[in-house]
């Protein structure tokens, strides 16, 4: 039997990458790249070169890490997918 009159609580973890990705959407990282460096024409996928920065910007804030070979199993276990030609 549960005691109403003593409070109960539960912590909740917020994960960073969310608040990270919508401050980057919202100082438009992404367009600003999009805007100062051209698209390939061999770029194939649905990102965006300026997504792929700010991902990166992104695990880089998150992890403090900025070396690029640990790039690649960051993103792999935030679920993210990204597709290079």
């Amino acid at each position: 039997m549960i005691d109403n009159s003593t409070p109960q609580f539960r912590a909740v973890r917020l994960d960073d990458l969310p608040l990270l990705f919508a401050l980057l959407e919202r100082i438009k990282v992404a367009s600003i790249f999009d805007q100062l460096i051209p698209q390939r024409p061999n770029w194939v996928g649905d990102l965006s070169f300026g997504q792929v920065v700010a991902g990166w910007q992104v695990y880089i804030l998150s992890e403090s890490d900025h070396r690029l070979n640990h790039v690649e199993d960051g993103s792999s276990s935030a679920r993210m997918s990204i597709r290079l030609a």
